[in-house]
């Protein structure tokens, strides 16, 4: 079959395979769904702000801001530093790692503020918050040593809320992604089935393939048939 496929007869290509296109569909949808329900480990965030200022200041004005916004990436550097991490996971009893504490850890700051904020992703709420908070406390406790700073203030501690919704995983979005790859896999599974399947089913084709005029077509009769119209004509 070397004629060119054109979008009609792709689409009923497509229309024929509508069997395997719903099995396909439903297999990718069930495993998203099993995915997102049952594999998948809830994650949830808690977050707290933090306001840094320096001590230390030669002036009160706009010079002290931009100052102060300029050490706000050196901040952001300390809180996740060993030496700030080691004290929480020695206050979290141990349970966690520095390494697992900075994979936990997200801290945004926005260039044109001095608010630092810190999250924390875990299994559960009361867990994130319970590590937000210990680094804050932690941070506010050993930056002075650190730096010439001590007026760190808490904007906002992070708090357990009641039915706090996950971040992780997003079963909304995995399972239009498994609807989406249902629908394309099953696509690809029919028409490579057509392409690769060589034998003549319709008349226009065997026509195309032989090149020779179509006299006439011999319908398919069933055995029942046979007998059920030789029965009427009795």
């Amino acid at each position: 079959m070397t004629e060119t496929i054109g979008v009609k007869q792709i689409w009923n290509i497509i229309s024929r395979g509508k069997k395997i296109l719903f099995a396909s569909t439903f297999i990718c949808l069930l495993i998203s769904a099993t995915y997102a329900f049952v594999i998948a480990t809830p994650m949830y965030s808690n977050s707290a702000q933090i306001l840094v200022n320096q001590t230390n200041r030669t002036t009160n004005g706009l010079a002290d801001v931009q100052v102060d916004l300029s050490l706000v990436d050196t901040y952001t550097t300390i809180i996740t530093s060993p030496r700030i991490l080691n004290e929480v996971n020695h206050q979290l009893n141990g349970d966690y790692s520095i390494e697992g504490l900075t994979k936990m850890l997200r801290i945004e700051s926005d260039a044109s503020s001095q608010v630092i904020k810190i999250s924390a992703v875990a299994t559960s709420p009361k867990i994130a918050t319970e590590i937000v908070n210990t680094v804050v406390q932690v941070f506010k406790e050993q930056v002075p040593t650190i730096m010439s700073v001590n007026n760190v203030s808490i904007l906002s501690e992070a708090r357990v809320m009641n039915k706090q919704k996950q971040i992780q995983p997003q079963k909304q979005m995995i399972m239009i992604v498994g609807f989406l790859a249902g629908i394309i896999s099953g696509v690809l599974i029919v028409l490579a089935r057509f392409f690769w399947d060589t034998t003549i089913k319709e008349p226009e084709e065997l026509q195309a393939v032989s090149g020779l005029p179509l006299l006439g077509v011999i319908p398919h009769f069933n055995q029942d048939d046979v007998f059920e119209e030789r029965g009427r004509k009795k």
